[in-house]
């Protein structure tokens, strides 16, 4: 029988400095419903012990040596997007290493049939000196500037946005045919959001569903683990614990 569900690879960029929710994030990749569906972790350590952990978990695990933070996470997105094309996927699923999707993300995004779109990561950002826990979405302000997804981010739906990270980013195969990961040297932001920025002035267009929300578990500036998701009464919740270390 024929498989009516596009196929999909799941591309996983990855580093040891993420090992503290590894076994969280395996459990999380290991409940994705969806029947037609390969994973592939790139792992950019300093070392190759993190991409035997995972390979040992039973998944298939590229190691990638890389310089600086930004040549590592643009190598790594890059050499997904390589692979991808190599083969007959429909879809690249990016989901970064420290974000719990829920299991029904991938067929939810899919159904959407849209170039690219994405679904609720919150983190925390620094605006205007104070620090505020937002969602990685952008959305359009003006003509000329963006500003982040607010109130909207928290009501279930689908909206045409500017841009997204690609903590949970769902990109169709003739965006990737076009747009790869790049990052200027005098326009250093983040390489999700200038791919954005490329596949828009390509006129691809790009959404969030905003049903689809994530759990984002990040180190603070304290050194705490903090785990940041939308609870059932529609506000964020943060909760801190420490660390806890594989390697």
């Amino acid at each position: 029988m024929e498989n009516k569900w596009p196929k999909v690879l799941i591309g996983i960029p990855t580093y040891n400095g993420k090992d503290y929710c590894l076994d969280e994030f395996i459990e999380s990749i290991k409940k994705i419903d969806y029947p037609n569906k390969e994973i592939i972790f790139m792992d950019n350590s300093d070392d190759l012990m993190h991409a035997e952990i995972i390979r040992k978990k039973g998944f298939n695990t590229v190691y990638l040596k890389a310089k600086d933070y930004y040549d590592k996470i643009i190598r790594s997105r890059n050499a997904i997007r390589s692979y991808f094309l190599a083969k007959d996927f429909d879809y690249l699923f990016f989901i970064d290493s420290d974000v719990m999707v829920p299991a029904d993300a991938l067929q939810k995004l899919v159904k959407h049939d849209k170039d690219i779109v994405s679904g609720v990561v919150y983190t925390i950002w620094t605006l205007e000196g104070q620090t505020k826990i937002r969602p990685i979405l952008f959305e359009y302000n003006d003509e000329t500037t963006r500003k982040i997804m607010k109130t909207k981010s928290k009501t279930p739906g689908l909206h045409e946005i500017a841009a997204c990270g690609a903590g949970c980013m769902l990109v169709k195969r003739k965006v990737l045919a076009k747009i790869s990961f790049a990052m200027p040297e005098d326009k250093k932001t983040s390489e999700d959001y200038w791919f954005c920025y490329l596949a828009e002035k390509q006129g691809f267009k790009i959404y969030a569903d905003t049903s689809v929300q994530c759990k984002h578990s990040i180190i603070s500036n304290s050194g705490k683990n903090v785990t940041l998701q939308l609870g059932s009464d529609g506000k964020i919740i943060a909760e801190e614990k420490e660390v806890k270390k594989l390697i």
